[in-house]
């Protein structure tokens, strides 16, 4: 369109200069009421002139920010795919049935101290893990660029992820004193909120990654 409305443009400006030299030929008596008539028709080359760069400028501008809205698509499904894979691995981690049995095993010692008033017994708990929302925190101000309730369920699920590793380096910690700072009913208050999460964690991904790889497979 730009490259048509630049010939165009030299057209018209050719058509304005073989007009002025067939007027300058014409006999003088025509030449006069051509004359006359010359800044009408200037005017109405340049005005066309006007329309055909402004469509052009237009133009322009509508493929600027269509060349950008696909840009924006294509990073979003992008982040959908790296998302949708990281939530996977994160689900499989804390999937396992174990962390749930182990946790389940441990609140049944400690009411079982509780109860009879005998001293905390050691229990197996599940330990810290290293950090796998690496892909999460490196976009998550960006986490609204996602339609809804994409966005939202990306929040809950991480947040709930969160909630799991800061439960169990809470429990990690106070195991390491001892369990001096730690009452034993604020443990199996721990130990069962780390249960519902685990289960939330798995619902949440169960809906949100088809919506993700749905999203990513539309740059496909």
């Amino acid at each position: 369109m730009i490259l048509f409305s630049i010939s165009v443009l030299v057209i018209l400006l050719a058509a304005v200069t073989l007009l002025i030299l067939i007027v300058r030929r014409l006999p003088s008596s025509v030449r006069a009421t051509a004359r006359s008539i010359q800044p009408l028709i200037a005017g109405c080359f340049v005005l066309a002139a006007a329309v055909i760069a402004y469509r052009g400028v237009v133009y322009s501008v509508d493929a600027q920010t269509e060349s950008a809205q696909r840009q924006a698509q294509a990073e979003t499904m992008h982040m959908a795919a790296a998302l949708a894979g990281e939530i996977i691995v994160i689900s499989q981690v804390f999937s396992s049935p174990q962390r749930v049995q182990a946790n389940n095993k441990a609140i049944e010692l400690i009411e079982q101290s509780m109860a009879t008033g005998n001293s905390l017994v050691d229990f197996s708990q599940n330990k810290p893990l290293p950090d796998h929302a690496v892909i999460y925190r490196a976009i998550a101000s960006r986490i609204g660029v996602f339609p809804a309730p994409i966005a939202q369920q990306i929040v809950r699920f991480y947040g709930t992820y969160i909630q799991i590793d800061g439960n169990m380096r809470t429990l990690d910690q106070a195991a390491k004193e001892g369990w001096t700072h730690m009452g034993r009913q604020n443990v199996v208050d721990a130990l069962r909120d780390q249960n519902v999460n685990l289960e939330g964690l798995q619902v949440i991904k169960n809906d949100l990654v088809p919506k993700l790889e749905a999203l990513a497979g539309e740059t496909k």
